[in-house]
């Protein structure tokens, strides 16, 4: 089963645990990997049922944790995710009450990615976690020395490749001063691409980590490093479970993952002004350090081969209102907003992407035939598509849509290297505010919203307005110079290190 995960094979790994416990039912190994599959499909009741046998049998601290991780990955009404934050509230609660903790030195912890998607603070449930799993101190390892002075600062993720993670942070470390900085790149990943060489050329110190727990802290232990940052917690399990230990004496996250980590051993967030409302320190166990400007140095992207509606198979008589996010982003409130343009507009067809599971559609198909009108015969479901035909697909769209709570972060740079008009409105939280922070960046806000009533209304006139569409097309790509041609990104993110170490 586990051979299945590590090939992609998710469905014909679900069929080897389901095996195993047909031969032993009580199985842990079986009975952990199937419960956290399963949720992964997006089956939470089904994963919930596993992990209550689970306990039954064995309720250890990482068994508790991985039960508390159950979440649904599209909800279907605003009730469930109160349940389900409730539940998962309760279960923490319990588990951090009890004193026992996860050792993140000897087995992995879970990801608690999924929470971010709920549109409330995460604070006390990343509290919670954090208060359950110990780590380790290992700074007393760091006895090598940097070169001519320089600060020996460390970039961990297991996404520096071809992934937004890499796209967000390839240039900006390339250009990276190295009269001032020693940079380690540490590599948790297992793909080699064009990427991951960029990477590699990049760093004065290149570490390809073992995606074995024991020998990844030892790697970590060698480095000698001043800083580590974190260029994102919570998407991989490798990765989550080292932000709980210090390699480092100052340690970062940052938004790569916009969500606090509850880690103890994460000093500061790194995050930028716009990103962030005026109370968002209450939002994060770490330290908010906000930068000047978006604080990444991004690459325009260039549509080589435009394709029409017609090669995209996309009708060329209805007005186009693309939302191309994945679909755990699909807040059961963004279904009001929806709801209004199709009921304004009666030539609209709403345009998504599937799931990358068959499950995750289901469970959003479900939901829209109660909260959208026409949902089976105006909503059009499109395949995973390759990235030049993703990109045709913003080019076609006559408008494009922000999810609220949770909107889009690098699909929302290649709309605007595209000039595609994008409609967004700001929430409370990061995760909410990286369009509108993209658009403050610049100077060019005509297209945030203040409201989800005029979200609707800036939506259905772009896409009746064609003499308004070309308007704003023009005036995005030329705008987007501030976003693509920018250099200042990698000087800010130098002296906020080098300030952070002086501290």
């Amino acid at each position: 089963g586990n051979l299945r995960q590590e090939q992609g094979n998710q469905i014909a790994a679900r069929l080897c645990y389901e095996r195993a416990l047909e031969s032993d039912p009580q199985c842990i190994a079986a009975l952990q990997n199937l419960g956290y599959l399963l949720f992964n499909l997006g089956e939470p009741e089904r994963s919930s049922d596993i992990y209550d046998r689970l306990l039954d049998i064995a309720p250890t601290p990482l068994n508790r944790l991985l039960a508390a991780s159950v979440l649904p990955v599209v909800y279907d009404s605003a009730a469930d995710i109160e349940y389900w934050r409730k539940r998962q509230m309760t279960m923490l609660s319990d588990l951090a009450s009890s004193g026992e903790k996860v050792d993140a030195t000897a087995s992995l912890v879970p990801t608690c990615f999924f929470a971010a998607y709920q549109g409330l603070s995460d604070r006390q449930v990343m509290t919670l976690r954090g208060a359950a799993i110990q780590g380790s101190d290992y700074t007393h390892h760091n006895k090598s020395k940097p070169q001519a002075g320089k600060l020996r600062v460390g970039f961990l993720s297991a996404y520096f490749r071809d992934h937004t993670i890499g796209r967000l942070n390839i240039a900006r470390l390339e250009q990276l001063s190295r009269e001032k900085f020693e940079l380690t790149i540490i590599y948790a990943g297992t793909t080699t691409d064009s990427f991951t060489q960029r990477f590699e050329a990049a760093a004065d110190r290149y570490v390809k980590l073992s995606r074995h727990l024991p020998a990844a802290i030892e790697s970590l232990k060698s480095l000698g490093l001043d800083v580590l940052v974190h260029a994102d917690v919570g998407m991989d399990s490798l990765t989550q479970t080292l932000a709980f230990s210090r390699f480092a004496p100052i340690q970062v996250a940052t938004w790569g993952h916009p969500d606090t980590t509850g880690s103890a051993t994460i000093d500061y967030f790194l995050s930028s002004a716009n990103l962030e409302a005026a109370d968002s320190q209450e939002h994060y166990t770490e330290r908010l350090v906000k930068l000047p400007s978006l604080g990444i140095v991004y690459e325009r992207p260039e549509l080589a081969n435009p394709k029409t509606r017609a090669l995209l198979g996309l009708p060329v008589d209805r007005r186009l209102y693309v939302c191309p996010q994945t679909l755990f982003k699909f807040h059961p409130e963004f279904d009001e907003i929806l709801a209004a343009i199709l009921d304004q507009d009666s030539n609209a067809e709403l345009v998504l992407l599937e799931g990358r599971l068959p499950e995750w559609t289901h469970r959003l198909q479900r939901r829209f035939r109660r909260t959208l009108p026409e949902a089976g015969r105006r909503v059009r479901y499109l395949p995973a598509l390759a990235r030049e035909d993703y990109l045709a697909l913003l080019s076609c769209a006559d408008v494009l849509l922000d999810p609220i709570h949770f909107g889009g972060g690098n699909s929302s740079l290649e709309a605007v290297a595209l000039g595609a008009p994008l409609v967004t409105m700001e929430g409370s939280f990061l995760r909410s505010r990286i369009s509108s922070t993209i658009y403050q960046q610049m100077q060019f806000t005509d297209l945030i919203a203040r409201d989800s009533r005029s979200y609707v209304q800036l939506a259905v006139r772009i896409a009746n307005e064609p003499t308004y569409r070309v308007h704003l097309q023009q005036r995005i790509l030329a705008a987007g110079a501030a976003i693509f041609e920018g250099n200042s990104a990698s000087r800010e993110l130098a002296e906020c290190l080098l300030k952070l170490a002086l501290k």
